[in-house]
């Protein structure tokens, strides 16, 4: 049995290993720039291969295509190829197919430019037999990139005397580095002593750098398998001040009053300067500047709007000038509505100091952003519930963090918020629960307030409609109860039954009007002793709520006070 089991794994062997599907693997090479290359094509499983379409793309700005080498002997025959807009395509056929188990299809030769390129199979790539049947056929890119991968340059640096500066840069490749410096002179390379620290690492420090300095470029010399890149080139300026002027980046709720601040730092020995400032001027309306630097106030400060782009321009001047190292100008004052949006220097703005000369200054925009609002999904509902049942307000809404329902008496003229205090529960959740609920509530309004950490929503009304009824129960608990005495004269003994957990018990006139209310939910025992002493002599509703097996259960009784 064992040997025919061997002889059926043999004779199935060649069509389990052709049901396989065929392979092509383009090679991902790393290289210097300038250099030609080759990418190897493997294949696997290519068996009575009879044709081929072979679509290849590349990043032209990276590589440049030149030819097919080493073709497979394998094959028979010639393969046509050429290369347009940044895609090889090859084509092959003959009536004598070939079979590449497992190998070297051929080599793609590139000259290398710079960068890297994904060398992808673009659509149409199919192999086929000899009667055209197409050969499932799997795809994986290759790639071409630099030896030496430049992830971060060196940002230019602005620095006053006698401060450290660093140059910075950041790459793949296990490289060895050099930094050069450029004092208008020429490059040269930099060497670790008491000013420069770093010259042949990724960072490069200049420690007190001095005024002299103001205008010296840097770069660093990346070197690795014999390739060499060059970063870009990063700028070091030092002066004793930078002017500049910044536009806030503030965060604001919708519909409100906000302040953008102007701020500026080296606004030295300044007799005049205008700022005109672009914004959305359908969800940001102007009113005023405020919270004006002292400095500013002896000055004549005047506001005209700006037409094209939209928004102000903001001009000052005084014959006497002002200096301020570094502070707020002011605040502008604007009606904000919604969403986020920029606020931008123009074209126009411009500083002069007191030889009437414009100062070079730096200028920052800023920005409104809005915070996240309160979403209402869903309002709450009017409700309609018998007299002394239980009525629920529920609202649903994402972007919440509290809730705090509230209610109004005159018909939403004036609202009060509300308070876990029987007959009111859950007053800060999603679900208001109004247990019970009487006649004198008939036509309340109901709302609620949504919070998170910033902002605040409040939801529509919702009314509260009552109907009348003279008695309600429960079948099943009736019996249970026991309420005595009765008449009563201050205290009144209620007996629950062992299965029901009493919320609460509330008092009522014949009009419905609550009296008294007795918060029982943490209450353990079966016999609560309740003091009636604040009711006047006459005939009242004893309102039970709780839970009875597992469901909301009201238990309503009449009883008397007596002298």
């Amino acid at each position: 049995m064992q040997i025919k089991i061997v002889i059926l794994i043999l004779l199935f062997q060649p069509m389990i290993m052709k049901s396989q599907n065929a392979t092509a693997t383009l090679g991902n090479i790393t290289s210097c720039a300038g250099e030609d290359i080759l990418v190897p094509l493997d294949v696997l499983n290519f068996t009575d291969v009879g044709a081929m379409t072979i679509y290849i793309g590349y990043d032209t700005n990276s590589a440049e295509f030149l030819s097919i080498q080493n073709i497979n002997p394998a094959i028979p025959g010639g393969v046509s190829y050429n290369a347009t807009d940044g895609q090889v395509n090859i084509a092959y056929s003959n009536i004598n197919p070939f079979s590449i188990s497992a190998g070297k299809l051929f080599d793609l030769s590139f000259t290398y430019l710079d960068g890297s390129t994904l060398l992808p199979f673009n659509t149409g790539t199919e192999i086929a037999n000899t009667s055209l049947e197409i050969i499932p056929l799997d795809t994986y890119p290759g790639s071409i990139e630099n030896s030496i991968q430049l992830i971060n340059q060196p940002d230019s640096v602005k620095s006053y005397p006698d401060n450290d500066v660093i140059f910075r840069v950041t790459s793949l490749g296990n490289p060895d580095y050099q930094w050069q410096e450029n004092n208008g002179s020429g490059w040269i390379d930099l060497q670790d002593n008491e000013i420069y620290s770093g010259v042949t690492n990724d960072t490069l420090t200049i420690y007190d750098v001095p005024l002299s300095f103001n205008m010296f470029t840097y770069r660093c010399i990346l070197t690795a398998d014999e390739c060499t890149v060059t970063s870009d080139i990063a700028l070091l300026e030092v002066a004793l001040a930078f002017p500049a002027a910044t536009l806030g980046f503030i965060n604001s709720c919708p519909e409100n009053e906000i302040l953008e601040p102007m701020l500026v730092g080296d606004f030295l020995d300044v007799i005049e300067f205008t700022f005109n400032v672009s914004f959305d001027t359908n969800s940001l309306t102007f009113q005023n500047l405020e919270n004006i630097h002292p400095a500013l106030l002896p000055g004549n400060l005047i506001v005209n709007p700006l037409l094209d782009p939209p928004g102000i321009s903001i001009h000052w001047e005084n014959t006497t000038p002002v200096s301020i190292t570094s502070d707020k100008l002011f605040d502008i004052k604007f009606d904000y509505e919604s969403l986020n949006h920029p606020f931008i220097f123009e074209e126009g703005t411009e500083v002069l100091n007191s030889f009437s000369n414009p100062i070079n200054i730096t200028l920052n925009n800023g920005a409104i952003s809005q915070y996240a609002v309160p979403l209402i999904i869903a309002q709450p509902l009017n409700d309609t519930v018998d007299e002394f049942q239980t009525a629920a307000f529920t609202v649903e809404a994402s972007e919440t963090n509290e809730y705090s329902w509230l209610i109004s008496t005159d018909g939403g003229n004036s609202w009060t918020d509300l308070t876990d205090t029987p007959p009111y529960f859950n007053v800060h959740t999603a679900t208001l629960t109004i247990n019970p609920a009487v006649y004198s509530m008939n036509d309340y309004y109901y709302a609620c307030r949504l919070e998170n950490s910033h902002c605040t929503e409040y939801t529509d009304a919702a009314v509260l409609i009552v109907d009348t009824l003279t008695f309600i129960g429960n079948p099943g608990t009736t019996e249970s109860f026991k309420v005595y005495p009765v008449p009563f004269h201050n205290k009144v003994h209620v007996s629950l039954p062992a299965d029901y957990s009493c919320n609460s018990v509330c008092f009522y006139d014949s009009r419905g009007t609550i009296l008294l209310a007795f918060n029982t939910k943490d209450q353990v025992t079966r016999e609560l002793e309740l003091d009636l002493s604040g009711l006047p002599v006459g005939l009242f509703f004893m309102n039970l709520n709780g839970i009875y097996e597992g469901k909301a259960a009201i238990e309503t009784r009449k009883i008397m006070k007596t002298n």
